[in-house]
């Protein structure tokens, strides 16, 4: 019986090692396509918060937060395309929004990555849910406002967003994200 049970302890950790090594060479094979990937799709969303824009030039890269220009086909200056990290309900947000080229408005908003709890949190990403409300809002008036309850979008503040109903820890989060990321931009990039 102790040599039966030796030869299947053998025998599973040799399975075991070879899927360990199996997910080691796949992980490594697909790993510059998954960054070839996500660089495609930040430069597509560059492209796409900074309306007009052609291409992109970096600004400032600090960590989790990536300044860049968006430029016109003549290289003049349409606005902003800010990418930053931080946290939501249950794990980090990353997200990206384009300002205007004087700085004083959020043209729109695309959230690039998140986990929070689907069809809740992850409502965060979703245009209908979240996303729409950040178009165009003013940020001459001061930082982005949360609004709780939610209003009609026609009667929210110039710098107010509403909140995710049932979510408020991720809207929180994302608010606080974009408000931390401004004060860095206004700081850091002159």
């Amino acid at each position: 019986m102790k040599e039966k049970s030796y030869y299947i302890i053998l025998f599973l950790t040799f399975v075991s090692v070879v899927a360990g090594g199996l997910l080691a060479y796949f992980s490594a094979y697909t790993a510059p396509y998954i960054a070839a990937d996500k660089k495609k799709q930040l430069e597509q969303a560059i492209l796409d918060v900074v309306p007009g824009a052609v291409k992109s030039r970096t600004v400032k890269e600090v960590g989790d937060f990536k300044v860049y220009e968006g430029l016109d086909g003549d290289g003049k200056s349409l606005g902003y395309a800010v990418f930053a990290v931080g946290p939501g309900f249950s794990d980090k947000i990353s997200l990206i929004f384009g300002m205007d080229a004087k700085r004083e408005k959020i043209t729109l908003m695309r959230v690039l990555e998140q986990k929070d709890t689907p069809g809740l949190g992850a409502k965060v990403a979703d245009e209908e849910s979240f996303l729409k409300f950040w178009k165009e809002r003013d940020l001459t008036k001061g930082e982005i406002l949360l609004a709780k309850p939610p209003k009609e979008a026609s009667s929210l503040k110039p710098n107010e967003v509403n909140a995710i109903s049932g979510a408020t820890i991720s809207s929180r989060g994302v608010v606080a994200i974009v408000n931390g990321a401004v004060a860095q931009l206004k700081k850091e990039v002159p």
